[in-house]
């Protein structure tokens, strides 16, 4: 008896161990690490058309975001930084995050970042995480989906990166 229970526990284990493993995997893809651009910016889903004048990711409009240059180094930093030449809606400057991305069950990728320098007036808080839905990733580009929910509207913003330039 006591040899079945001990077959039993040790069947057990393996399904023990698979069902509290985390759905998710942290990565650092290859393709990401680069200087990218930001080429373009698209509002989809039931906001499509609106026009969106929050702050994208409590930093700047979807205009100031056109042309920023987003860099994503080894171990997780990177920076992004806005150069619009609307300098009366955009604050200038270089931003420094820290990022990582998440594999959801090897079906999803997501990139996953915080601030931790910003110009002044831009919140900073390892605390607060951005995540952004990795829809294409090539060679040179990378397409970015991040949800968002206005006045109890969902879409999402659809920001689509050149590597380089």
């Amino acid at each position: 008896m006591k040899t079945t229970y001990r077959l039993l526990f040790l069947l057990l284990i393996p399904v023990l161990f698979y069902s509290c493993a985390a759905p998710y995997a942290v990565a650092t893809n290859v393709k990401l690490k680069d200087d990218w651009t930001i080429t373009s910016t698209e509002v989809t889903g039931d906001l499509a058309g609106a026009q969106i004048t929050t702050p994208v990711f409590e930093d700047a409009t979807l205009q100031c975001l056109n042309g920023s240059k987003w860099s994503f180094f080894e171990g997780g930093a990177g920076n992004y930084t806005i150069k619009s030449a609307d300098t009366t809606a955009c604050l200038k400057g270089n931003r420094k995050i820290t990022w990582e991305v998440i594999e959801l069950q090897k079906k999803s990728h997501f990139l996953q970042f915080y601030r931790v320098n910003a110009p002044k007036g831009i919140l900073t808080d390892r605390f607060t995480l951005y995540i952004a839905e990795i829809t294409t990733l090539t060679k040179n580009s990378m397409v970015l989906k991040y949800p968002v929910k206005i006045n109890e509207v969902t879409g999402s913003i659809v920001l689509t990166f050149t590597k380089g330039k």
